[in-house]
């Protein structure tokens, strides 16, 4: 007998998606893999949730040679400034908009947009997040904690893919974790100089002391929940080293968190990075998100990036790669951001050895780490004597259970499963055939044998981890940017070129091992081993490059506009280098007027009108733009989807003229168990639990002229089979041409999924031919899996 998993029913009781005529287009947020969350139940549709929906970055090719160029320090080429940037590359404001109209038209809440338009934070409902992006969200039990999952793709649609990046947010079964560990009374006996270091002392360890303090220089740190102790201990710390009070400010994106869980995290990333910067720094600031979900973390990363104050920020976090994917193309592109600006990121890779995607888990790495836009940093194990640097090896462990950071952990480091290696690291030759991203990039201390003794409440505390030797990197790297007026570019393209024919600029790390070997140069192990700084200084030219040229004096009027019907909302966009703009003044070309900032006007009938802003500002001077809007009595409908080649690809009314199996064509009343996509009709291939062959087909013509053919359909499956490993029942889509039978897709038990998926399959091989569109199921002889399949489509373009 045919059977539906209880979890398939639940999803299908949640209430449908609202009616639209757009096609509905995938983006970069997939189903979330709940691994060993234990599932309970759909999600209240009630329920609220906070989440990011993120744009694409513009002209992407264009910027992604602009820091290819900075990164290598090509002539003339130099950091760009915030407003350079979001003129050239960050959404435009009308994307935004549009993106905020949608959001709004679905019922969202608390609607913002970041400053450089690349996020979009609201809230919505559970079930309003499945009306707008097709998501259904799922409760789960982690150990005891309650979160939710997205079973679904998050899609948008049409009119909106190619703005929308991704939507952050749609899960908390995964979230970030620090990289701090104590020092344990039950550690093992280690080597008298491998021993807890006072903080001020990691500067001459580093060879960093020759180097002047970064006193026009300011870090960046994110954090999370309450930061009352951070800050007082921290004070207290730079007091007691003799360094002046610092000047720190906690920035709070979003709403301030209460958790003190973190402060041993927060209070080494603040101590050691200030004194890794010479104990006199311009200013700090404490990015202080909510908590460590997505969601919060996205924001945090990028009102760093808006700032645009701090030339190191330091992120002392991570989780396992596998999990972060829907994430990634976000914060990759909040991350490349600020390599145009000159900014860095230093990241700690893991506390888990090369396994930090758990001890079965493989050797995988942890994101943000493997981003090709920060800078990875692992961990040692240090023998000092006071301010003297005597030896370093990797921060080892000697197995996949051992490594892991609830255990005695390890320095995070290897290939990575899901980032492509960027040019300036498979420039250098370090990765030999892989393509993959490789961490870390170098390395500090971070053993906790060897760790910093942290101040925490008046008393000195021995942490480590690779949470120590981020902050470390921020330090120095703010130290080196203030000696060379910070102009300097994202640094690891220099470091990566030069690292052979300059072996001053490191102590070569070669012995230890943490699921990968030690060697001479670069490894996986450790890097290029730990920086020796002023040496490494000494590679960037002592002259600054020229200033950017001042921009233009006065205010510049500007302004975007959208329609709806005979009302138009408006959103002032103006800009002033050398004053603040104080009032606005707008004429609408219908005889009326308005001073507000954003305002709302409807017209009284359809036309196009001229549309005017001025602006004044502080020192009296002003700016006028104007443009024109033309408002209609109805939105226009969008443009109808491409026809589809495939006829009845919903299967209504009958499966004809499809050739299926007897048993195949059901119906939502006819077959009991599962239910159509849209509609009523659908195939159902196998699902009786014993060795079975189904198949449906049809003959389509695709016609010849066209530069593309797509296939799309929905499919679901659902499996009784409990391998992780062995595809035992198979789908595959044929296409025969002529006497030739190809393949063009195979699915199988392994992919069973709580829902529908939309499947994307090209077609271009056939344009211009006639072929013969074939599903085929199998099924072994034991535990059932069906292949549903609705909404069959062949479009062309």
């Amino acid at each position: 007998m045919k059977v539906l998993s209880a979890l398939m029913a639940s999803v299908f009781a949640l209430s449908a998606h609202a009616a639209t005529s757009e096609a509905w287009v995938a983006t970069s947020t997939k189903a979330h893999d709940p691994r060993a969350a234990v599932h309970v139940a759909p999600l209240r549709a009630g329920e609220q949730v906070p989440v990011v929906v993120s744009l694409k970055l513009r002209n992407k090719a264009d910027l992604d040679a602009f820091t290819a160029k900075l990164m290598a320090g090509a002539p003339g080429v130099r950091p760009l400034t915030s407003a350079e940037f979001m003129a050239k590359y960050a959404p435009t404001a009308a994307q935004a908009q549009a993106v905020v109209a949608y959001l709004r038209a679905q019922g969202f809440s608390n609607i913002e947009v970041a400053p450089n338009n690349l996020l979009v934070s609201a809230t919505a409902t559970a079930g309003a997040l499945r009306t707008a992006f097709k998501a259904d969200l799922h409760e789960y039990n982690v150990n005891g904690r309650r979160a939710y999952a997205n079973v679904t793709d998050a899609l948008v649609p049409e009119s909106l893919s190619s703005t929308v990046n991704a939507v952050v947010g749609l899960q908390t079964v995964h979230t970030m974790h620090t990289h701090a560990q104590r020092k344990l009374s039950t550690d093992a006996v280690t080597p008298q100089a491998v021993s807890g270091v006072s903080i001020p002392n990691f500067a001459s360890i580093y060879g960093a002391s020759s180097l002047p303090s970064a006193t026009t220089g300011t870090i960046g740190i994110i954090t999370a929940g309450s930061l009352t102790q951070t800050i007082t201990d921290l004070k207290s710390f730079a007091s007691s080293a003799g360094y002046p009070v610092p000047n720190v400010t906690k920035t709070v994106v979003g709403t301030a968190g209460t958790s003190t869980s973190g402060t041993d995290e927060w209070n080494m990333d603040s101590q050691s990075s200030l004194a890794a910067a010479g104990g006199t720094i311009s200013s700090m600031i404490l990015y202080n998100v909510t908590d460590l979900n997505d969601s919060s973390l996205t924001n945090g990363y990028n009102k760093a990036v808006t700032d645009n104050k701090a030339r190191a920020i330091n992120v002392s976090l991570g989780g396992c790669e596998n999990d972060e994917g829907s994430v990634e193309s976000t914060q990759d592109a909040i991350f490349q951001s600020a390599v145009a600006q000159g900014q860095m990121f230093s990241v700690s890779s893991g506390d888990s050895g090369a396994y930090e995607c758990g001890a079965t888990g493989g050797k995988a790495q942890s994101y943000p780490a493997v981003s090709p836009y920060v800078m990875a940093i692992g961990g040692t194990t240090l023998s000092s004597s006071g301010g003297t640097w005597q030896s370093e090896t990797v921060w080892s462990c000697t197995s996949a259970s051992s490594c892991q950071q609830s255990s005695s952990g390890g320095a995070g480091g290897g290939p990575s499963l899901t980032e492509k290696a960027p040019s300036w690291q498979t420039a250098a030759g370090v990765l030999g055939t892989s393509t993959m991203r490789g961490v870390p990039d170098i390395s500090f201390d971070a053993s906790p044998n060897s760790g910093a003794l942290v101040l925490i409440n008046g008393s000195q505390t021995q942490i480590g981890g690779t949470s120590l030797a981020a902050p470390l990197w921020a330090g120095f790297w703010t130290r080196i940017q203030a000696a060379h007026g910070n102009t300097l570019p994202f640094p690891a393209q220099t470091l990566y070129q030069g690292a052979a024919t300059h072996p001053t600029w490191f102590h070569d790390v070669t012995s230890g091992n943490q699921g990968y070997a030690a060697a001479t140069g670069w490894d996986y192990a450790s890097g290029y081993g730990s920086v020796q700084i002023a040496n490494f200084s000494s590679a960037f030219s002592t002259t600054p490059p020229p200033p950017p040229p001042p921009p233009p004096s006065g205010p510049a009027a500007n302004f975007t506009d959208t329609v709806s019907g005979l009302t138009v909302s408006f959103v002032d966009t103006s800009t002033d280098s050398s004053g603040t703009i104080t009032s606005r003044s707008w004429n609408f070309g219908d005889g009326s007027t308005s001073t507000a900032q954003n305002p709302s006007h409807t017209y009284a009938s359809a036309n196009s009108y001229t549309v005017t802003e001025t602006v004044t500002d502080s020192n009296s001077q002003s700016n006028a733009h104007s443009a024109t809007v033309t408002v209609t009595t109805t939105p226009p409908p969008p443009p109808p989807p491409p026809p589809s080649v495939v006829v009845n690809g919903g299967f209504e009314g009958s499966a004809s003229p499809w050739t299926v199996s007897s048993g195949v064509w059901c119906t939502n009343s006819t077959c009991s168990g599962e239910t159509a996509h849209a509609g009523t009709g659908f195939l159902w291939l196998d699902g009786y639990g014993s060795t079975h062959t189904d198949t449906a087909s049809q003959s389509i013509t695709i016609p010849a002229g066209k530069t593309s053919a797509t296939l799309t359909f929905y499919l679901h499956i659902d499996t009784a089979e409990t391998t992780k490993t062995t595809a035992y029942d198979t789908l595959t889509v044929g296409v025969t041409s002529g006497s030739t039978t190809t393949t063009v897709g195979t699915y199988s038990n392994l992919n069973a999924a709580t829902g529908y998926v939309q499947k994307t399959i090209s077609l271009n091989a056939y344009i211009g031919k006639t072929v013969t569109l074939k599903f085929t199921g199998k099924e072994d002889s034991s535990a059932q899996t069906s292949f549903v399949i609705d909404d069959v489509a062949v479009t062309t373009n």
